[in-house]
């Protein structure tokens, strides 16, 4: 029989070798043989009342993390409706919880739950984050960086919105390099910026061909299907080169929708619409 504190130790080996949470199932397997469970609950119990453990609930498991030092001094004094609300907002991740959400799944107040929130953002232990494309924020852990559901990927500056500026310089820097190499795949393009030091946030491969693509639509690049040999084994079946003759542009290509690289999230009562777009004002004034 283990002894309360030989099962913390095993306890704490555990939880240290599983920094991102440990599961049930995890724990049930680290004490086969060793201690009963409900010796185990014991001990969890003990420690989830000191605060030194967090217990939450993701895909239908529970998941158990060890709390720093420092975090155990932030949650020193909060009550169970504040460690509630902290345990909802942990198990919602980087896509971060809606106070209406919060209120759902708490019955409590909703003035009890503002000052909550208040405490927990003034002990940095949780952020709020406005969520790009809607009227509403939404509340995550201190230390997590936002999904790019909720930031808008790469083409969104937290501070300014939908990053115009940030677009045509990659749209720029795009045409430089297919002019002074004189073709070359969107991966070409995409490994190039990114070793130039110009990204000031994460960019994806599939951003990337979406600026190549506007590029295109506009009559700056021209795409070519790889036909030489061995092309279909490799992943990019397109390269691009600069345009001969500048194309004819009719329809919705001559229209800034139709070269928008974020033409999916553009919605009338979203932060992109087509009445707050200036380009869009500017074409029909034209």
């Amino acid at each position: 029989i283990m002894s309360t504190e030989q099962i913390e130790e095993v306890l704490a080996n555990l939880l240290g070798a599983h920094p991102d949470g440990l599961t049930e199932e995890g724990l049930h397997r680290g004490f086969t043989g060793v201690a009963s469970m409900p010796e185990v609950a014991g001990v969890l119990n003990k420690l989830l009342q000191a605060r030194r453990l967090s217990i939450s609930k993701v895909g239908g498991q529970l998941i158990y993390k060890e709390i720093s030092a420092e975090q155990q001094g932030k949650l020193r004094d909060l009550g169970p409706e504040d460690m509630h609300v902290i345990q909802l907002i942990e198990a919602a991740g980087n896509k971060g919880i809606w106070i209406r959400d919060i209120k759902f799944h708490t019955n409590i107040q909703q003035n009890r739950i503002t000052k909550i929130l208040k405490t927990l953002e003034g002990r940095k232990l949780i952020k709020e984050v406005k969520v790009v494309g809607a009227k509403k924020k939404v509340y995550m852990m201190y230390n997590l960086e936002p999904s790019r559901e909720v930031t808008g990927g790469a083409w969104y500056d937290s501070a300014q919105g939908y990053d115009v500026e940030f677009i045509q310089v990659l749209r720029d820097t795009t045409e430089k390099y297919i002019a002074s190499k004189g073709y070359g795949t969107c991966e070409d393009i995409f490994s190039f910026i990114v070793k130039s030091g110009i990204l000031k946030t994460e960019l994806r491969l599939e951003d990337m061909q979406s600026i190549v693509n506007t590029l295109v639509y506009d009559g700056k690049l021209e795409e070519l299907r790889d036909t030489r040999p061995g092309a279909g084994l490799r992943r990019a079946a397109f390269f691009y080169k600069p345009a001969k003759v500048t194309a004819m542009h009719q329809g919705l290509t001559l229209m800034p929708c139709g070269r928008c690289p974020v033409f999916a999230d553009c919605s009338e009562d979203g932060d992109i619409s087509p009445s707050k777009c200036v380009y869009y004002t500017e074409w029909l004034d034209f």
